[in-house]
C-alpha cells in the first residue's frame, strides 16, 4: 500500500513538473508565472513523498510493540469508532514526537488508509505497523533508521 501511494505521488509530481515547464516556455509573462508555479508544486509534491517515507519509518519505531501499538489507537481514537479521522492521526503523530508538515501528515495517513476512506481502521494500523519494518524502509528508501533519526 506505501509504493502505490509515493509511487503516485511521484507521477502526479512529474506531471506537474512536465505541464509547468510546457506553461513555462510560451511567451508571455502570465505563462511563465503560472508554469513556474505548476513547476514548484511538482517539486514539493516529489519532495513530501519522499518526506513522508522518513516520518512514517520514525513513527513506525516510536510504537515497540503490538500492545503499545493497540494503547495509542485506543488513546488517540477519540470518539471512540473504531478508526483514526486525520485529526486523530494527527494527534498520535505529534504525541509521539514525530514532526512532520501538512502535506507529509497527509501523506503518511493516506500510506496507512488502504482503503481509502478517509479514516484508519485498527486493522490497517496494524497491517502497517507489521509490514512497514526496518528492512522494508532500506529496500524502498535507501535508507537506514539511524539516517532517519538525525
Amino acid at each position: 500500500p506505501q509504493k502505490k501511494v509515493y509511487f503516485s505521488a511521484i507521477i502526479s509530481g512529474c506531471i506537474y513538473l512536465i505541464a509547468g515547464s510546457l506553461q513555462f516556455v510560451i511567451d508571455n509573462k502570465l505563462n511563465s508565472y503560472v508554469g513556474g508555479y505548476m513547476m514548484l508544486l511538482g517539486g514539493l509534491t516529489i519532495l513530501s513523498s519522499f518526506g513522508a517515507g522518513r516520518k512514517l519509518a520514525i513513527l513506525r519505531h516510536q510504537i515497540q510493540n503490538k500492545r503499545d501499538l493497540l494503547k495509542n489507537f485506543k488513546k488517540y481514537d477519540v470518539n471512540s469508532n473504531g478508526s483514526l479521522e486525520t485529526k486523530e492521526f494527527a494527534l498520535l503523530v505529534f504525541d509521539l514526537g514525530v514532526d512532520v508538515t501538512y502535506h507529509e501528515l497527509e501523506a503518511c495517513f493516506n500510506a496507512i488508509d488502504k482503503n481509502d476512506d478517509e479514516c484508519i481502521s485498527y486493522d490497517e494500523f496494524q497491517e502497517w505497523w507489521t509490514k512497514w519494518g526496518k528492512e522494508q524502509m532500506y529496500r524502498n528508501f535507501g535508507f537506514g533508521l539511524s539516517e532517519m533519526m538525525v
